[in-house]
């Protein structure tokens, strides 16, 4: 299952296997972007006791596993509107 996020850029979470985390019903994410060193910090919670996640940032191919997880923006390119 692919997670929400509250950023625009591509992330995916995954349920997987086995932990300790607190558990919740639905899976969800929460990523914050720091402007100032161009990084994006997520963290979510599991939704089994018996599972694991996965991160992938789909522009960097950059994977992770855990409850939180961190990437560096490369390529930003602000939008006006």
């Amino acid at each position: 299952m692919t997670a929400k996020n509250t950023s625009t850029l591509p992330i995916a979470a995954e349920s997987k296997s086995t932990s300790t985390s607190s558990v919740v019903k639905e899976l969800t994410v929460k990523c914050a972007i720091d402007s100032q060193i161009l990084k994006v910090s997520c963290e979510t919670n599991r939704t089994s006791e018996n599972s694991t996640l996965e991160w992938i940032n789909e522009d960097s191919g950059r994977i992770g596993a855990g409850t939180n997880f961190e990437f560096p923006i490369y390529d930003f390119k602000p939008q006006i509107q």
